[in-house]
């Protein structure tokens, strides 16, 4: 009776027998048989009557059989789990989920991940995030693996278009997602209040006062301003006036001057910052503050009483002048109110 030859000797069952102690295979090359223990890098996925490992694996020899016996062992690389932690972010492609020991693995990259408002910056091996980045498990590796997504959060541009305004304090430059910021309210112009910061150039909408913690992108505002208005009341210095009172308009000036009337001999002669002295003022005049202007009038003839303010402009002597040649018998003392 022929014996069965499983191609086993002495030499070949010591390997066996190393195999099952340290679980540890490795297959010699060009070779079906293990020379070291690895099962951390392939196993037995059974015994083949042929070299090219077809058909169904042999687990056996039935008592009936006969004849030399040849088998070939047929091994498989390790396969192994990968856990990737986002920590928040998506992986939109090139997941990975298990790797193949003598192939290993790339880990998804920036392109491959989104997390809104934060740049991605890597993979790590620890949940501290210490150490350095991992981008891929090399073919050599063995064992299952888990890595935790590193990311930082977005610092966007802040431009804020003060349109001829000064911001004092609280200037803001720019922002970052998840902590927003405060738009500044220390901004002055002169002659004008700050209306509150627009983020389009029309000043169209409602305004926006703070960047809040989930918004994102560069930011660009601008300033909007009004023109402050102020009361300019009319003295009419002893004669009478209407409207007593006239509001500046958005350039800080007055669109007329009303004209005041004085009973007598009384000519009217302009309106003056001040009942004594002063500027004479014009529509050109911009006013910064409440005003009160001053009526100024020429005593053009009769009695003669002081009832007023000095000319400053010295018309007074020119009116005594004619004062004078009109009358030669009765000089006259202009009165200037």
């Amino acid at each position: 009776m022929d014996s069965p030859d499983l191609r086993r000797n002495p030499a070949r069952e010591r390997r066996h027998d190393q195999q099952r102690q340290c679980h540890r295979i490795h297959l010699r090359r060009g070779r079906n048989t293990p020379d070291r223990c690895d099962a951390h890098r392939v196993h037995l996925k059974g015994w083949y009557d042929n070299e090219s490992l077809t058909g169904n694996p042999v687990t056996a020899i039935g008592g009936a059989e006969t004849g030399n016996k040849e088998y070939w062992a047929k091994w498989e690389a390790n396969t192994y789990t990968v856990t990737l932690n986002t920590n928040g972010g998506t992986i939109n492609s090139g997941n990975v989920t298990g790797y193949t020991y003598g192939v290993g693995a790339t880990l998804p990259t920036a392109d491959d991940m989104t997390y809104t408002g934060y740049t991605f910056k890597g993979w790590y091996d620890n949940e501290g995030l210490t150490g350095f980045p991992v981008t891929a498990i090399s073919d050599t590796e063995t064992g299952n693996k888990e890595y935790w997504a590193k990311w930082e959060a977005n610092v966007y541009t802040v431009t804020l278009n003060t349109n001829g305004g000064t911001i004092n304090s609280g200037n803001v430059t720019e922002y970052t997602y998840g902590v927003g910021a405060t738009l500044p309210t220390d901004v002055t112009r002169t002659g004008y209040t700050f209306k509150g910061w627009y983020d389009n150039e029309n000043l169209t909408g409602s305004p926006v006062t703070a960047i809040s913690n989930t918004e994102t992108g560069n930011k660009e505002y601008w300033a909007k301003w009004e023109a402050n208005t102020y009361t300019v009341t009319f003295d009419p210095n002893g004669g009478s006036v209407n409207p007593v009172a006239a509001t500046t308009d958005s350039s800080g000036k007055l669109s007329s001057l009303p004209t005041p009337t004085h009973g007598g001999n009384y000519r009217f002669d302009g309106w003056y910052t001040a009942q004594t002295g002063g500027i004479k003022v014009t529509l050109n005049q911009v006013y910064t503050a409440n005003t009160t202007l001053y009526a100024y009038w020429i005593y053009t003839g009769g009695s003669s009483s002081s009832k007023g303010r000095d000319d400053p402009s010295g018309n007074a002597l020119s009116l005594i002048v004619r004062t004078r040649i009109t009358r030669p018998h009765q000089p006259q003392q202009n009165q200037i109110l």
